[in-house]
């Protein structure tokens, strides 16, 4: 099917307890039964009454079925499966965005030299924090890129010194899941070997995805649990770190090997939790960050920002977006 629909997607905004919540809710269409790509496009902003308008464009095509993963496992039940990637994909109805913002103001010494090269980079490249328009990565190479609801790699990126990292994987076979950018890849290398020594054994799931590859994985998170469930568990094509090369989810036999909340509560998550920091990695999506992130906890989504930063991370237990709003502040008030 070559249909094209233009959606018309409302943003109400609704004030909470733990900071403004807005909601994108379109029309409701006639139950077509297809798989919706949903690209960002040229947005118009009616800001009367508080009410913002963004149009976007679905195309509906056919499905094809095909499986992202396929590790010989028997099926779990979904519930435990939060981020499980499988593409094959119907969707009923029009995508909802639900982004979650709340106050992020915190302390932050940007003459910590941790933090001197954040705010070189940040000094020429400001980031968006406000949903007027979706903003754009200009420099999608940079290790301190940040990719999230707000903020989107262009549909063509792909890292150009992607590589398998030597670590052990969860699945056999070839695929585009298992590389990292360089950088990434020898963290991720050097925090296994050290796991290793400390008798704990991690596997590596997932790093790596291709914008069609996000695309496919969110659409069918949306046939199976519908778009508010998905988007606080999978990322909308161009705003997932996995396409910048620079993210990996890890797992362990105690988990299943799967991708489950319950790995920050085995011997390996909690090791990941307290150690990862050291290799330049952070845990992305912490416990109670929702509101901040838009995402729920996600104990195995490692996202490498380099020593640096991963250390003032950690030891402030703060995220990327607590970080980089409150050093773009402390630079504007200089």
């Amino acid at each position: 099917m070559n249909k094209k629909w233009l959606i018309s997607l409302v943003l109400l905004i609704i004030m909470t307890g733990c900071g403004t919540k807005i909601t994108l809710k379109p029309p409701v269409d006639d139950q077509t039964t297809a798989t919706v790509e949903v690209n960002e496009g040229g947005m118009e902003v009616d800001y009367e009454d508080e009410t913002e308008y963004l149009d976007f464009e679905g195309v509906l095509e056919e499905t094809t079925e095909e499986t992202a993963d396929d590790t010989g496992k028997d099926e779990q039940p979904e519930s435990t499966r939060p981020n499980q990637e499988v593409v094959e994909s119907d969707i009923v109805g029009y995508h909802d965005l639900i982004v979650d913002l709340s106050d992020k103001s915190i302390d932050v010494d940007i003459t910590d030299p941790r933090l001197s090269d954040l705010v070189k980079h940040l000094k020429t490249n400001p980031y968006n924090y406000t949903l007027k328009q979706i903003g754009k990565v200009t420099q999608p190479d940079h290790l301190f890129a940040l990719v999230n609801k707000l903020n989107q790699l262009p549909e063509s990126y792909i890292p150009n010194d992607l590589r398998e990292p030597q670590v052990r994987f969860s699945f056999s076979g070839p695929d585009e899941k298992r590389n990292l950018r360089d950088v990434a890849a020898s963290g991720l290398e050097t925090m296994f070997e050290a796991a290793d020594t400390a008798s704990i054994q991690l596997f590596a799931l997932s790093g790596y995805r291709s914008y069609n590859r996000q695309r496919d994985i969110y659409n069918n998170n949306v046939s199976t649990r519908g778009v508010e469930a998905t988007d606080k568990v999978s990322a909308r094509p161009g705003h997932s770190e996995h396409q910048s090369g620079l993210a990996m989810d890890i797992t362990s036999a105690s988990a299943g090997f799967d991708l489950i909340y319950a790995f920050g509560e085995t011997e390996e998550g909690i090791w990941v939790q307290d150690h990862a920091h050291l290799y330049g990695f952070i845990v992305r999506y912490g416990k109670d960050k929702t509101p901040i992130t838009g995402y729920d906890y996600e104990p195995w989504h490692l996202r490498y920002v380099g020593l640096d930063l991963a250390s003032y991370i950690y030891e402030h237990q703060i995220t990327l977006e607590e970080l980089y709003i409150n050093v773009e502040k402390a630079i504007n008030l200089q």
